[in-house]
């Protein structure tokens, strides 16, 4: 994906530097694998952008450290209300994913995509087996 790219799928970051949107693009590199993400790769990457370019953002836009809120749900007082939602709040403490739309949506893309990782646990299982083999001398 090149920063063209993600400001025509996300034109909301058209103010943003190339530079800055390739410097987060090239931070991406190692959690996304282009044959497993297939025809969801660039809305994946996209999001993944879009989440980290949000976060530092905001970031940058607090004096301090802050919690969010969560969700507003209801608070009264008088005949105006607003509340926070709890399990957002648990959920974005999780996973930071949780804090932005593009990081929800790049947390939907995954899960249907998998993390993978089965054929790297089974080589490393049958060099360990082997190594084994080859420690206690069996034949």
């Amino acid at each position: 994906m090149t920063p063209s790219e993600f400001k025509a799928l996300f034109p909301e970051f058209v103010a943003e530097t190339s530079e800055r949107v390739q410097a987060i693009i090239d931070l991406s590199a190692p959690w996304f694998d282009v044959d497993r993400w297939g025809g969801w790769y660039s809305e994946g990457v996209g999001n993944w952008v879009a989440h980290s370019i949000s976060v530092a953002n905001a970031r940058a836009a607090r004096s301090t450290s802050t919690i969010d809120k969560g969700a507003t749900t209801e608070k009264h007082v008088g005949p105006v209300g607003t509340s926070f939602n709890g399990e957002i709040i648990m959920r974005q403490a999780e996973d930071t994913f949780m804090l932005t739309d593009y990081g929800r949506r790049y947390c939907e893309l995954r899960a249907m995509v998998g993390l993978g990782g089965v054929a790297a646990a089974s080589d490393m299982l049958a060099a360990s087996s082997a190594a084994f083999v080859n420690w206690v001398g069996i034949p």
